[in-house]
């Protein structure tokens, strides 16, 4: 499986490569997360997307991405794009909204991406 994540992550290679890179930081930073809240979902062929607004409710408990936790409650809204093959997924594009997720932690990407200008 290759996963194509947002900045900030990045891709990885196979799931070996999305766990260590992706879902055991964000589980970690987030241990009460519940998500699943995808009501759109388009599947044609070997293709599947998913989405929902909010997808995700969870704590900021644990520091990600370099931001401290924060105690706030957020909300993550997720578009994920599937491609399988042979029964399984071989490709998923994910299109996580780290923008608003920082800005809920605090962090204006922005006003941050300026400020190195």
């Amino acid at each position: 499986m290759m996963w194509y994540g947002p900045c900030g992550i990045g891709s990885n290679y196979r799931w070996e490569g999305f766990v260590k890179d992706h879902r055991a930081p964000f589980l970690a930073a987030f241990p009460d997360r519940k998500g699943g809240n995808h009501y759109c979902r388009i599947g044609d062929g070997n293709y599947a997307a998913v989405s929902g607004w909010p997808s995700m409710t969870m704590t900021h408990q644990g520091p990600y991405l370099g931001v401290a936790p924060t105690g706030r409650a957020l909300t993550l809204r997720v578009m994920d794009f599937y491609r399988c093959a042979n029964g399984k997924i071989a490709e998923n594009w994910v299109l996580l909204d780290y923008m608003d997720l920082m800005q809920q932690m605090g962090v204006d990407l922005i006003a941050r991406s300026n400020a190195l200008s």
